[in-house]
């Protein structure tokens, strides 16, 4: 046995490194769907930093076909260029963590849907029907 880990998530492109390199590019399927890059002058860096994060998500070359999710701390504000148009993910994800927006290289670009409000109106009416009965029970 060699001691060294196998990573666990698939290569999703590449990105030349702050050293001149060229790393590959991973992404964490855990919390934040972080990138992290591995290459020979770096080694592996899982930095998490919002600077980084979005320096990767508009640098990277993304092979075809790769599921790549948006970091949760990428935002789309203030930015000059367009950033690849991203898809939620599908509900077949690990539940209880946020899974992000996804974006298929070589896929067409798909507008994003607004989600309709949630009504608060039933909500309310249970809310003040509870107050109206403790009410009655206590002067009663």
């Amino acid at each position: 046995m060699s001691g060294k880990r196998q990573p666990q998530n698939p290569v999703i492109g590449s990105w030349q490194c702050p050293e001149g390199g060229t790393a590959v590019v991973r992404q964490a399927s855990k919390r934040g769907r972080h990138f992290y890059t591995q290459c020979d002058c770096c080694g592996v860096n899982m930095g998490t930093g919002a600077a980084r994060q979005t320096k990767i998500w508009r640098e990277a070359e993304f092979q075809a076909g790769a599921d790549v999710f948006k970091p949760s701390n990428v935002s789309d504000e203030g930015q000059g260029e367009a950033l690849p148009a991203a898809r939620e993910a599908p509900q077949s994800e690990p539940q209880g963590e946020p899974v992000g927006e996804r974006w298929r290289p070589g896929e067409e670009e798909e507008e994003p849907q607004a989600k309709p409000a949630a009504s608060r109106a039933p909500w309310v009416a249970l809310g003040v029907g509870v107050v109206a009965l403790a009410v009655g029970v206590l002067n009663g």
